[in-house]
C-alpha cells in the first residue's frame, strides 16, 4: 500500500489524539497526567484565543480577495467572449466578401 501525503497526516493526528487521551486518563504517569490539566485549564483557551483573533482577521481578508480574484476572472472571460465574436463576425463579414467576389468574378466569365 502507498502511503500518500494525506494518509501519513490521518495517522499521524489519530496517534497525537490517542496519546493525548492516553496522557488524561494517566497512563504515562501522574507528572503528565497534572501537567496536560494545567495546559489544558490555563495555556489552551489563550491559543484558542489568539487562534480566533487571528481567524477573523484572516479569514474576511481572504474573502475578499477571492471576490476580486473572482470579478477579475469572470472580466477576463467576457473580454474574451467579446474577443471571439468580434473575430467570428469579421471571419463571417470575410467569407460574405470573398462569396460576392466570387459571385461576380463567375457572372464576368
Amino acid at each position: 500500500m502507498k502511503m500518500n501525503r494525506s494518509n501519513i497526516i490521518i495517522i499521524a493526528i489519530s496517534v497525537l489524539v490517542y496519546s493525548v487521551i492516553l496522557a488524561t486518563v494517566g497512563v504515562f504517569g501522574q507528572t503528565v497526567q497534572n501537567g496536560l490539566f494545567y495546559f489544558f485549564k490555563n495555556i489552551l483557551p489563550i491559543i484558542g484565543i489568539v487562534v480566533g483573533y487571528g481567524l477573523t482577521i484572516f479569514v474576511p481578508i481572504r474573502v475578499f480577495q477571492a471576490m476580486e480574484r473572482n470579478k477579475q476572472i469572470k472580466a477576463d472571460i467576457e473580454n474574451d467572449k467579446k474577443l471571439q465574436d468580434h473575430a467570428l463576425k469579421s471571419k463571417e463579414l470575410e467569407n460574405n466578401i470573398l462569396n460576392v467576389l466570387n459571385k461576380e468574378d463567375t457572372l464576368y466569365d
